[in-house]
């Protein structure tokens, strides 16, 4: 009936909005940040589980670089990005956190 139908949206909105899924998640899960931000050309991540991925898109959406680490930390070298905004999307184990970095 239409209690049984409710009770579905709700638990499906609950799923959508569960705050595992933030973006602050990798940053309390893992301690991962990323300096300088903006950055000129190189861009420093550390964070203290491994690091699997991490790529770059533009405001397009259009993937302007990737690089598999598997490392805790990295020195990315993004010397060949425009200046711009970017979201940059890293993951760590099963989860990924998106994150904007202005490129000076």
């Amino acid at each position: 009936g239409n209690a049984d139908y409710i009770q579905n949206v709700q638990m499906t909105v609950k799923v959508i909005y569960d705050p595992a899924l933030s973006n602050n998640d990798l940053k309390q899960l893992y301690n991962f940040s990323f300096t300088p931000n903006p950055t000129k050309n190189h861009l420093k991540l550390n964070a203290n589980k491994e690091i699997s991925k991490v790529e770059i898109y533009n405001t397009l959406g259009q993937k302007a670089f990737s690089k598999n680490l598997n490392a805790l930390n990295d020195n990315l070298d993004l010397s060949d990005l425009k200046k711009g905004i970017y979201i940059m999307k890293a993951t760590i184990g099963d989860k990924t956190g998106s994150y904007r970095i202005i490129k000076d």
